[in-house]
């Protein structure tokens, strides 16, 4: 019964966290800055990989479990970028280039070259990305 209780309780932190990320991004793109459509799982296919609208924990929610309804360790991103941010191929950097976990400090998105060979990528990154008042 206490498991239940639980349960919903982080459901209901994690819809607030939700619901302030979505407030401060206003459906943009932390990595492209272009606009994305909210939408059910069953219309992924129909409003377009790129332009479907999801939600990216910057500390993985498995390993962080205190920072899973945190506003600074989600950023909105597109399904594709989401998937690039999930394998490694996309990192969120700071001024210097250093990996970040906080939202506050991404300066930019960089490709890991590590996995992306210059001139290999999927699509072009904005110079600046758009930063997003945290």
């Amino acid at each position: 019964l206490s498991k239940g209780w639980k349960r919903k309780a982080t459901a209901a932190a994690l819809q607030a966290c939700y619901d302030e990320v979505d407030a401060r991004d206003k459906q943009m793109s932390w990595v492209s800055g272009k606009p994305l459509v909210k939408g059910s799982p069953r219309q992924r296919l129909s409003i377009g990989l790129d332009k479907w609208l999801t939600r990216h924990h910057l500390s993985k929610r498995s390993t962080a479990k205190d920072r899973v309804a945190d506003v600074a360790n989600v950023v909105t991103v597109s399904w594709a970028e989401h998937c690039l941010l999930d394998s490694g191929a996309l990192l969120p950097v700071d001024r210097v280039g250093h990996e970040v976990t906080d939202a506050r400090q991404i300066h930019r998105f960089a490709w890991n070259r590590r996995l992306v060979p210059a001139g290999g990528e999927p699509f072009r990154l904005p110079r600046l990305a758009k930063r997003m008042a945290a």
